[in-house]
């Protein structure tokens, strides 16, 4: 059987995949950090992995490498 990642997620499986908190995930997002998302329907709001990634990479990756 072969592990699948999903293009989008929710905000719960963002928090998870980022090993963030839920309100820091949110905060993120209203600093401007993180997009916004996508609203999908009226409230299912999803986040791409390509996002999430470049996030991590560009701030979480400064954390690691001065760690």
């Amino acid at each position: 059987m072969s592990s699948f990642t999903p293009k989008l997620m929710r905000a719960k499986q963002a928090c998870d995949y980022l090993s963030l908190k839920r309100s820091l995930f949110y905060q993120l997002v209203a600093d401007g950090y993180l997009p916004k998302g996508t609203a999908i329907r009226k409230r299912y709001v999803v986040w791409s992995v390509e996002d999430l990634d470049a996030f991590a990479q560009k701030h979480l990756g400064k954390v690691v490498a001065n760690g």
